[in-house]
């Protein structure tokens, strides 16, 4: 067992009273919160400032680290796209250090969890290393609906990548409702219902017609 004691201690909603005790077991899992006189003093591990539950990031674009910082910011999507074209993707040997250091960046930050867009398979091996936990959005898209097969087949040939690696966190999406035909949508809809899992997506045009995704709620 393990005692935590610190400044303050944030349970993830709301700060504990002064002079709390965080207990966890062998395997990092909390089992109680005492006073701090009902333990041993000498067992006690105190940390200067806030011990707090990890962060999640909940929108992440890994795949595209090597990015940071070739982009000028609040120039708007138009010129953002722009941007992004006409940046090259660089030799592995770069992109993989790219997305080791984003990673390394992000768990020093307290990330514990990361749901991650992914529209290759570029992040799949380093994940299988990570010490963060990842939730993998297969982000698809494709205007013409007779190319819904296609786009579609690209999205479960991701799946199937990911399977073989023992990376079972994943689910098909779609980029946004205004990126993806009627067809396409469907198609990542009935998947979703068929595997029990998340296809997620937030739209603010309130005229546009809603798809309905499952939503599976469980441990991330």
């Amino acid at each position: 067992m393990r005692f935590f004691a610190a400044d303050k201690i944030h349970n993830g909603y709301s700060f504990l009273p002064q002079d709390s005790v965080l207990i966890l077991d062998d395997d990092g899992i909390v089992q109680d919160i005492k006073p701090l006189g009902e333990i041993d003093q000498t067992k006690i591990e105190f940390h200067k400032g806030i011990v707090c539950p990890g962060f999640v990031n909940v929108h992440c674009h890994l795949e595209l680290s090597y990015m940071k910082g070739k982009i000028a910011e609040g120039k708007g999507l138009h010129d953002f796209i722009k941007e992004v074209e006409k940046l090259k993707k660089p030799a592995d040997d770069e992109l993989l250090s790219a997305i080791e250091n984003a990673d390394a960046e992000m768990y020093a930050g307290g990330i514990v969890a990361v749901g991650d867009i992914c529209n290759t398979n570029s992040t799949f091996a380093f994940k299988q290393r990570s010490k963060i936990k990842y939730h993998n959005f297969i982000e698809i898209f494709g205007f013409d609906a007779a190319k819904a097969d296609s786009a579609f087949g690209w999205g479960l040939k991701l799946a199937a990548e990911l399977e073989v690696l023992g990376l079972k966190n994943y689910s098909i999406t779609p980029h946004a409702p205004y990126s993806a035909s009627a067809q396409l949508l469907n198609k990542i809809s009935d998947h979703a219902w068929q595997t029990n899992s998340y296809s997620v997506f937030i739209t603010r045009k309130t005229k546009m017609r809603i798809y309905c995704f499952r939503i599976k709620a469980e441990k991330f």
